[in-house]
């Protein structure tokens, strides 16, 4: 687990250094760089979840943990926005986007707000403001209706056997 956790710390710090240097534009329909990386960085958020069975008491103790969140802290507006418009361009009900990625960006979301709260203030309120906000419970919204209507298909090997219940989006 400890090496494993450190290649996602590490992976983690480096989709936060991509997202900084990405241009932050939004051009209609079209799906920029930087959200793309979002996507990865949350995905790596996920498999570092996984890789620790979702306790989150040792990744708070890694010296990478306090750069990512200064990081994440640093970029909340865009953070924000990849959260708010995340569900309109990739939960559809035709299925162009696999059931496997959405969920694994939403538990990524997930332990980073979960997993990460406690370890500083400033941190804390970017986490408060998303919640103060809203957009999780939009996304998750989203998410209902997409999983009610058109139950997504996984295949065998797409839900970690440690996730926790509390992911209702993978059952």
């Amino acid at each position: 687990m400890g090496s494993d956790m450190k290649t996602r710390l590490q992976n983690i710090s480096r989709y936060l250094n991509e997202f900084e240097n990405k241009p932050k534009k939004i051009e209609g329909n079209l799906i920029p760089e930087w959200f793309n990386v979002g996507e990865r960085l949350f995905e790596e958020f996920y498999h570092l979840g996984t890789c620790v069975k979702w306790n989150s008491s040792t990744v708070k103790t890694q010296n990478e943990t306090s750069d990512i969140v200064s990081r994440v802290t640093k970029n909340q507006d865009w953070l924000q926005s990849f959260i708010t418009i995340y569900p309109g361009l990739r939960i559809d009900l035709e299925g162009a986007t696999a059931a496997v990625d959405v969920c694994r960006v939403r538990s990524g979301i997930e332990f980073l707000l979960k997993g990460f709260t406690g370890i500083n203030k400033p941190f804390d309120n970017v986490i408060n403001d998303l919640k103060r906000l809203g957009e999780l419970e939009e996304f998750d919204e989203h998410l209902k209706v997409w999983a009610q209507s058109h139950r997504p298909d996984f295949f065998s090997g797409d839900l970690h056997r440690d996730t926790p219940k509390s992911h209702w989006w993978w059952f």
